[in-house]
């Protein structure tokens, strides 16, 4: 029985799960948008104009150099009975992560008086976390004893160059190439023993390493429109990422030992080749905005449609997404600004242990500090000014996880199957940006 149980946890938890939080806007790069919860398509005017809507940088109206991040994010869940087993008892599971993370970094030139350059590197998605459960479960005269730990790591990042011109007064349009690097890592290790206080216990466990790396291009097209005093329109279009060139590598090994003998079985595989498979869908991004002297309130609302793409292990359903945000400039110097925002995961179904599928809702709320400082005769500006902005974001996920059941009195040696369990995600970050225009 033992061996048996060894090869099918071995075959559940080598496949790499899918990230466990964050989607696809798990951080929301740039200043702005960091303090009014992402709303920013319809008004963005600096660095962060090439992540929302890339007409906006042709707004930027000096040379511009843009560092801002989530200088921590603290991200805590839970999963009840994450471990669980067919006499009915369960363990719970759950992590937390603190993590440091480069959001952006945007420089802007002006190419002449209607048309800019515009520059960014943007870390939307980061998670870095090790879940660890123990059960112990009672069989009539044998004890059975589970331990499963599981640590995952991701990242994303985009680099983006922007050309964007002024049409009119009240038209404005850009476009942006993309270039983006993916890397995932996935480490199981889970151990198991039947103690029969007999004198013929067995004993089994697995383990795997999964990782994998990706490379993929895309384009974003947009505008920003002031049709009457007071209003301002903006539409982004981005196509769907296209992986140029992908490679991973998958080792394990189940290890199992009883009355029967010692069963041991590696596996290992690897691959790296150029591909043309579509790893996100097309993102279509509508922003409207009211403004007036002293502020602004803003509506961006954006849909992304389904995808399947069996060779990269992407099954996405149809999601949309809404942001509200306002920006107030209490004096020269200082603004405030404030934002709720969701972020929905496209999951469509729970069919591997760790995978998950959660929804965020959230709000932001933040201030910005303007420090100018007056050059002397002569040079190429009047003054250089400083920007710093802290923005604190908080979101609450709900949804579900896979969680992992185990039936070890079942026939031919026993099973184990993916049992999705209900899960709450608690994410609080702090935003510290800097901007130097010149």
């Amino acid at each position: 029985m033992a061996g048996a149980c060894a090869l099918l946890l071995h075959a559940a938890l080598l496949h790499p799960a899918t990230a466990r939080a964050g989607n696809d806007d798990g951080v929301l790069v740039g200043n702005d948008a960091a303090m009014s919860g992402g709303a920013v398509g319809a008004l963005t005017d600096d660095g962060s104009a090439t992540w929302y809507n890339p007409a906006g940088v042709a707004a930027v109206d000096r040379d511009s150099l843009d560092v801002s991040g989530s200088a921590s994010m603290l991200r805590l869940a839970s999963a009840g009975d994450l471990l669980s087993s067919a006499t009915g008892r369960g363990a719970d599971g759950g992590y937390y992560e603190l993590l440091g993370i480069p959001s952006e970094v945007t420089l802007v030139r002006r190419l002449d008086p209607r048309t800019n350059l515009g520059l960014g590197v943007f870390v939307p998605q980061v998670t870095n976390h090790t879940d660890r459960v123990t059960l112990r479960d009672p069989l009539g005269d044998s004890v059975a004893n589970w331990q499963l730990t599981q640590q995952e790591s991701s990242s994303t990042y985009h680099a983006g160059i922007t050309l964007a011109a002024t049409v009119t007064p009240t038209l404005r349009l850009g476009a942006t190439v993309f270039g983006t690097y993916r890397s995932f890592a996935l480490t199981n290790q889970f151990f198991g023993g039947i103690d029969s206080g007999s004198g013929t216990d067995s004993v089994f466990g697995t383990a795997s390493l999964t990782s994998s790396q990706s490379v993929s291009l895309e384009v974003s097209a947009g505008l920003q429109w002031q049709p009457i005093e007071g209003l301002s329109l903006g539409v982004t279009v981005r196509s769907p990422g296209v992986v140029v060139g992908s490679a991973y590598h998958v080792t394990g090994s189940a290890l199992a030992a009883g009355p029967g003998g010692i069963s041991f079985a590696p596996t290992e595989d690897s691959g790296l080749s150029p591909n043309f498979d579509v790893i996100t869908p097309t993102r279509f991004r509508l922003a409207i905005a009211h403004t007036w002297e002293r502020g602004w309130i803003s509506l961006d609302v954006d849909a992304q449609h389904a995808l399947d793409s069996p060779a990269l292990g992407v099954r996405r359903e149809w999601i949309g997404g809404v942001r509200v945000g306002a920006r107030v400039q209490v004096d020269p110097t200082l603004a405030l600004g404030t934002g709720l925002f969701t972020d929905l995961d496209p999951t469509r179904a729970i069919d591997a242990y760790g995978a998950t599928r959660i929804d965020f809702f959230g709000g932001t709320l933040g201030m910005e500090f303007r420090t100018p400082h007056r050059l002397g005769e002569g040079e190429s500006a009047p003054d250089l000014v400083f920007v710093n902005t802290v923005a604190a974001r908080y979101a609450l996920g709900t949804g579900q996880i896979g969680g992992l059941r185990f039936d070890a009195a079942a026939p031919m040696g026993g099973s184990t199957s993916v049992q999705p369990v209900a899960t709450t995600v608690h994410e609080l970050s702090l935003h510290l940006g800097s901007a130097l225009f010149f």
